[in-house]
C-alpha cells in the first residue's frame, strides 16, 4: 500500500488516473493510505474491469475543486469514513446498461455527502446505475448541496439520513436500511417518493419535518415515527397507483411499534402476513394490536 494519493490537489491543477484491466488478465490492484480527488484542482480517479482498489478515508471534492470518481464494468473499491463535497462532485457507480458486471463502492464506516467542510455548500451528486452497489457499514447522510439518484443497483447502509434542503431521487433500485431520517429543519422538509416497484426496507423510520410519500410503492418497517412530518399515500389524491405501508412480518428486528405524534398520518395500511395482527390507524395515531402474535410467525 502507497501513502496519501492526492489527485489535482492544486489551484488550477488537473490529475486523471484511470485503472483497469483487459479481459483474461489479472486483476489490478492499488492501496493507499487515503485518496483526496479535485482538492481545490480538478481531478478524476477512474475505477474500470477487473480492478481493485484498498485505501482508508476518501474525500471526493474540496475547496473549489472539481472531482469526477467512476466505478464501472465490475471494479471494486473498499475504503474508510468518506466525503463526497466540496465546490462540485460527481460519484457514479455501474453502467448506463447493464454489463452484468457488478461495480461496488463499500465503506466499513460512514458517507457524508455535499458537506463542504464549512465552506459553503456546492454541489454533490451520488449516482448509482445498473449493476452498482454502494454498501456503508456505517450511516449515509446527505447534507445540504447533496443529493442521492437511484437509478438502478443497490443502496445499504446502517441508517441513512437526509437532511433539510436535501434530495433523494429514487428511479429505480433496491435500498436497504437500518434506520431512515427525514427532515432536519421546518423549513426545508426533505421529501421521498416511493413509486411502483419501489419497497423501501427499514428497521426504523422516522419521519422529522420531512415528508414520505407511497405512490405505488411500498413502506416495510419495524417502527414508523412521525414527529411533525407526513406520511400520504398517493393513490388517494391522483397518484399512480396503490401503495402499501405495513409492519415487517416476521421482522427480524422484535416486535413491532408504530408512533406517531403532531403530525398527519394519511395511510393505507396493507394486510398483514397470515398469521400476524398488523398496527392499524386510529384517530390519527397508530397503536399496536391488543392481541399477541403468533410465535411461529413473530416474536412475542
Amino acid at each position: 500500500m502507497s501513502g496519501s494519493a492526492v489527485i489535482g490537489g492544486s489551484y488550477g491543477g488537473t490529475g486523471v488516473v484511470e485503472l483497469a484491466s483487459q479481459t483474461n488478465q489479472p486483476m489490478s490492484t492499488w492501496g493507499a493510505a487515503s485518496i483526496d480527488i479535485g482538492n481545490n484542482g480538478t481531478g478524476t480517479l477512474d475505477i474500470g474491469p477487473q480492478t481493485y482498489v484498498e485505501t482508508g478515508a476518501m474525500r471526493i471534492g474540496q475547496g473549489i475543486g472539481t472531482a469526477v470518481f467512476v466505478v464501472h464494468d465490475g471494479g471494486t473499491v473498499l475504503s474508510g469514513r468518506s466525503v463526497i463535497g466540496g465546490h462540485s462532485a460527481r460519484v457514479t457507480l455501474g453502467n448506463e446498461v447493464s454489463s452484468g458486471r457488478g461495480s461496488q463502492w463499500i465503506l466499513n464506516s460512514d458517507l457524508d455527502i455535499g458537506d463542504a467542510g464549512g465552506i459553503a455548500p456546492g454541489s454533490a451528486l451520488l449516482r448509482i446505475l445498473a449493476d452498482g452497489n454502494l454498501g456503508a457499514s456505517g450511516r449515509i447522510r446527505v447534507h445540504a448541496g447533496g443529493k442521492i439518484m437511484l437509478d438502478g443497483g443497490s443502496l445499504q447502509a446502517s441508517s441513512l439520513a437526509l437532511d433539510s434542503g436535501d434530495s433523494f431521487e429514487w428511479r429505480k433500485g433496491l435500498v436497504y436500511t437500518g434506520s431512515v431520517t427525514l427532515g432536519g429543519s421546518v423549513w426545508t422538509p426533505s421529501l421521498m417518493v416511493l413509486s411502483p416497484g419501489q419497497t423501501l426496507q427499514s428497521g426504523h423510520a422516522d419521519v422529522n419535518t420531512g415528508m414520505l410519500v407511497i405512490n405505488g410503492g411500498a413502506l416495510v418497517a419495524n417502527r414508523l415515527t412521525l414527529g411533525g412530518g407526513m406520511v400520504v399515500n398517493a393513490a388517494g389524491f391522483g397518484g399512480t397507483g396503490q401503495g402499501s405501508l405495513h409492519r415487517a412480518a416476521c421482522s427480524p428486528w422484535g416486535t413491532p411499534t408504530a408512533r406517531a405524534r403532531s403530525s398527519s398520518l394519511v395511510p393505507r395500511v396493507s394486510p398483514p402476513a397470515a398469521g400476524c395482527s398488523s398496527c392499524r390507524p386510529t384517530a390519527g395515531r397508530w397503536v399496536a394490536p391488543r392481541r399477541s402474535r403468533p410465535a411461529a410467525c413473530c416474536s412475542p
